[in-house]
Order: structure tokens, then sequence, then C-alpha cells
């Protein structure tokens, strides 16, 4: 079953009016359906199989994100103590070398965004949508908190 690019957005009232209608249309048809309350997407009605797949999509991300933060994939190259110090840093520098300098911050910066796209449109090919983003930093932030809470 394939699930739809573009979910359908229903507001809460008229979802409760028609709630059986959505339900078949998310199970027998693969649609996902996003609840809006005062026009701000606040659930989805989403197929069953399709959840198992959208966790399977966000641990992929999920790892993916975390390579990078590990390669040091970052658009910048260099970490300061202080803001004083980057001025110290930067005062130093010739115009040439501040050019060049920005020009390999905004080369790292592209860099980073093509390998995401990258790694967005595999997501996207294999599942035939994106996971939510808000539920991938949902997911980051509980198994950070996890994480946390066993270090107490």
């Amino acid at each position: 079953m394939s699930i739809s690019r573009h979910p359908s957005h229903v507001s809460l009232t008229d979802a409760k009016q028609r709630l059986g209608e959505l339900v078949k249309r998310a199970a027998y048809g693969g649609e996902r359906i996003v609840l809006e309350f005062r026009g701000r997407p606040v659930a989805a009605i989403v197929p069953y199989e399709a959840e198992s797949t959208d966790n399977s999509n966000r641990q992929e991300m999920i790892s993916e994100l975390r390579s990078l933060r590990e390669r040091g994939m970052t658009y910048r190259t260099r970490s300061f103590e202080s803001a004083a110090e980057f001025k110290r840093w930067r005062a130093a520098l010739s115009p040439e070398q501040l050019e060049a300098e920005k020009s390999e911050e905004r080369r790292r910066a592209l860099e980073a965004l093509q390998h995401l796209d990258e790694i967005r449109e595999r997501i996207a090919a294999r599942s035939g949508r994106l996971p939510d983003s808000a539920d991938l930093i949902r997911q980051m932030r509980e198994e950070r908190d996890e994480q946390l809470s066993g270090l107490s």
C-alpha cells in the first residue's frame, strides 16, 4: 500500500463528525490525514502498517544525523571559548585570510546541507514520504532524556 506524499488536513471539528470516513481513508486508501486545531497540526491518522515504516525511517534518519555529528560535519571550522577569543582571532586575520575563512565556512555549510538532502531523498524513496520532523525531534529528545536520567 502506498502512502500519499501530501497529507490531507482536517480540522478537529470536521474530524469528530467524519471520524469513520477518515479512518477508512487511512486504513484502506493509505492516506495520511493531519488533524488541525485552530489551523495548526496537532495529530495524524495514519495507516497502521505505515507507523512501523515510520519508526524504521525515524531510526535511520536519527542514525544518519548522529553519524554526521560524530564525523564533525558542522559548518564551523573552529570553536572558541568566548566571544572575546573569537574577536581576537578574527582581528588577527588579513582581509584575504578572512575572506578565505568565510568561503571555507560557506563551502562546508553547503556540503552538510547537500548530505542532508541526500539522506532525505533516500528515506523518501524507500517509504514514499518523509517522516515528520517534529516526531524526529521528539524522539531524539526522549532518547536524550533517558540517557540523562541514567546518569543521575
